[in-house]
C-alpha cells in the first residue's frame, strides 16, 4: 500500500491485509524451490515520503512480515531487502531502517536496484551499511549490487 510516493509505478496492494495475503501466497508458491527475491524496491528508502509515522510503521511491519514469510515458507530462497543506493540515504539511517524492516531474517540487502551508479559507488556504501549494522545491532548481512543498468 502506498508503495510509490512519486506515482511513477502505481499499483500495489490496496490494504495491509491484502499485502499480507499476497506475500504469504507468494512465499508458499516458492516453497522449497530455490529462488532469489528482492523485496519491494524503494520501499525502505522511500519511508520519508509517507505522510506520518503511523504509515511508516505500517510499511516497516509489512516488510518485516515479508521477510518472515520468505524465511519460514520459502526456505531455499535467497532474499534481500532493497537498500536504495549510495546517493540516497545515509548508511547509518539505512542500517536502522533495514533492521526495522527485518533484514536479520533474510540473507541480506540489495543496492542500486534499477539504478545507474557504477559498481564502485554501491560497494563502499554496502560496507558502510554493514558497519552500521554491526556497531548498532551486532550483525552484518551479505549484499548484492544490481549492475543491470550501470554499463
Amino acid at each position: 500500500p502506498g508503495r510509490d510516493c512519486g506515482s511513477d509505478s502505481g499499483g500495489g496492494a490496496g490494504s495491509p491485509e491484502a499485502y499480507r495475503t499476497w506475500i504469504s501466497a507468494f512465499a508458499a508458491a516458492i516453497g522449497n524451490r530455490p529462488a532469489i527475491v528482492i523485496i519491494e524496491p524503494d520501499a525502505v528508502a522511500q519511508l520519508d515520503c509517507l505522510a506520518n509515522d503511523s504509515e511508516r510503521q505500517v510499511r516497516l511491519g509489512l516488510l518485516r512480515y515479508a521477510t518472515e514469510q520468505l524465511r519460514d515458507r520459502a526456505t531455499n530462497t535467497w532474499t534481500y531487502l532493497d537498500g536504495g543506493n549510495a546517493q540516497w540515504i545515509a548508511a547509518d539511517t539505512m542500517a536502522q531502517r533495514l533492521e526495522s524492516a527485518g533484514v536479520k531474517n533474510i540473507r541480506g540487502f540489495a543496492l542500486n536496484v534499477s539504478n545507474f551508479y557504477t559498481t564502485a559507488q554501491p560497494n563502499p556504501y554496502g560496507a558502510s551499511v554493514n558497519s552500521a549494522l554491526s556497531s548498532r545491532y551486532g550483525y552484518t548481512r551479505q549484499f548484492v549490487v544490481d549492475t543491470s543498468r550501470n554499463g
